[in-house]
């Protein structure tokens, strides 16, 4: 982080003179940083200025250019705040992603990585600005988590992932990519035996949707799977 001298005073403070801020490595100071250099534990307002530095003045100091503030903190300290000549933030930069192409009722998990050129680090945030119903990004880590509905294909759906850095102003970065979802298959039912007084199905269909298997004694009233003497059967896939 960024290191500074800072005046600490109890009591009364009245400033005077000429005031010339001494810089190492301007360049890396980012526009728009603030430093209280005179706080002020006390009550009392600050009283008198700087020479020539009236409230909110600007002070020119070789590249830089800083606004006296005698109002600062609890109303009473002195702060300066780098208007220009310091580090201009820039904007993160965030990776591509591919179009994708799912079945309905499969997960579709997305790492989305972001950099950021300025220092210190800065805090990255990701959102979604177009997205589908359901779809998701976690703030912090950009894992961005989908489960199509079986009512959601076939279609194809636009997404656009936004990375947001906490730099003065705030700049993003986003990346657009396409998400196809099918229909499910027809499951099937490949196998019904009876086994040592159990009966048993095997269902064959598409990884990733969930199937109910359901059941009746008078087609068509289905029912999830209960004690009938005698059952009709078939597969709902979803969700």
């Amino acid at each position: 982080g960024i290191t500074y001298d800072q005046l600490v005073v109890s009591g009364n403070v009245t400033v005077g003179g000429a005031l010339s801020p001494v810089s190492t490595n301007a360049g890396s100071i980012p526009n728009g940083s603030t430093f209280t250099v005179i706080r002020n534990d006390g009550a009392a307002a600050v009283t008198n200025t700087f020479a020539g530095l009236p409230q909110l003045a600007l002070l020119t100091n070789g590249p830089l250019v800083w606004r006296v503030n005698y109002l600062g903190g609890n109303g009473n300290d002195v702060d300066l705040t780098l208007i220009s000549g310091g580090a201009s933030n820039t904007p993160p930069v965030l990776a591509a992603v591919s179009n994708r192409t799912l079945i309905a009722g499969q997960w579709l998990l997305i790492t989305n990585t972001a950099t950021d050129s300025d220092l210190p680090a800065q805090t990255l945030t990701f959102s979604l600005t177009v997205f589908p119903t359901g779809a998701v990004v976690n703030a912090s880590n950009g894992v961005l988590s989908w489960r199509p509905a079986l009512a959601q294909a076939p279609s194809t759906n636009p997404f656009t992932v936004r990375v947001t850095d906490n730099g003065t102003p705030n700049l993003s970065a986003t990346t657009n990519f396409l998400v196809t979802v099918l229909p499910v298959a027809t499951p099937i039912v490949t196998t019904a035996i009876v086994q040592t007084n159990r009966f048993r199905l095997t269902v064959a269909g598409d990884t990733g949707p969930d199937y109910t298997v359901q059941a009746t004694t008078n087609i068509p009233g289905w029912t999830n799977t209960s004690n009938f003497q005698r059952r009709f059967y078939h597969v709902v896939p979803g969700p």
